[in-house]
């Protein structure tokens, strides 16, 4: 299959990471949780998820595990990858609500939005018609704390987190809650998580100083990572068939 990414429009880069599009035919894809949410819209054959025909269109909520699916004929799909945050002023709902889920997007956007993706000519246009939708995003502190997480590749402490942002421990799970659909503590670990994943894919890598770069108290605590993210360990795992693996 041919994957490709393209860059969001800079009004826009604070809450899209990238648009992404997977087309031709091939064997099943898997996704590792990246701390992002994302919509997908199928204008070629939808996939297989669980033995079952998935919509074509759809928002998937914050994932703490893999997710495989298998193209069911020639695949055409354009993916919206929100950062950490980014789809809150979207969708407008407490994201919570969508942690783990796979939904139905026509039932949150309606099916006129899907139906002109499906339709467009190309890449570009795609994403033209998804940037008109999007609103502006007004700042909250919540951005700061995210850009934070991010930059430092998840090795913060919640605690600190919220002295540096000038609120309570509760007051940040629950800002968390409302905006991004993972606590803290989960997403900086995701996040830890795909730095290691990163780290890993550099030739002459060892686990044992793939953990200590990113973090973790020894190989122990990363292989528990993986174990959960990732659904195996670093040596039983084969991210060559991974879709949407960390960039530089």
């Amino acid at each position: 299959m041919e994957f490709r990414v393209l860059s969001p429009s800079p009004r826009f880069a604070s809450q899209v990471e990238c648009y992404w599009v997977l087309e031709g035919t091939g064997g099943p894809q898997t996704f590792l949780p990246d701390g992002c949410m994302e919509l997908i819209f199928h204008y070629g054959d939808p996939f297989l998820h669980n033995g079952a025909m998935q919509q074509r269109g759809l928002l998937i909520g914050q994932m703490r595990s893999p997710v495989t699916v298998s193209p069911a004929g020639r695949a055409g799909v354009f993916g919206v990858r929100f950062r950490p945050g980014g789809a809150f002023p979207l969708l407008r709902f407490k994201q919570r609500e969508a942690a783990g889920c796979l939904q139905d997007c026509d039932l949150i956007l309606g099916a006129a939005l899907r139906e002109r993706i499906a339709n467009a000519c190309g890449d570009r246009e795609r994403v033209g018609l998804i940037e008109a939708a999007l609103p502006d995003h007004a700042t909250h502190w919540v951005d700061d704390v995210l850009r934070d997480m991010t930059a430092r590749r998840g090795a913060v402490e919640v605690d600190a987190l919220a002295r540096s942002a000038g609120v309570s421990a509760r007051q940040l799970e629950r800002a968390f809650d409302e905006r991004v659909g993972l606590s803290p503590k989960t997403l900086a670990r995701i996040l830890r998580f795909r730095a290691a994943l990163q780290e890993g894919s550099r030739p002459g890598a060892t686990w044992a100083d793939v953990a200590q770069a990113c973090g973790y108290f020894d190989q122990s605590h990363l292989i528990r990572d993986f174990r959960e993210f990732a659904g195996a360990p670093p040596a039983m795992s084969d991210f060559s068939k991974t879709a949407n693996l960390p960039r530089e």
